[in-house]
């Protein structure tokens, strides 16, 4: 199973300004990502620092 780090700021991505395109693209990646390991297909880790 693969490991994938979060840094904090993408828990909190989906919360910013979906005005802009960057914003918009990197919360669906998030959101993928959380979809996943949800299925228990990747694993997540993260720091809280």
């Amino acid at each position: 199973m693969d490991l994938i780090y979060l840094d904090y700021n993408c828990f909190q991505r989906g919360f910013d300004d979906p005005r802009q395109i960057r914003i918009q693209m990197e919360a669906l990646a998030c959101q993928e990502i959380f979809i996943r390991a949800e299925e228990d297909l990747v694993r997540l880790v993260w720091s809280f620092m």
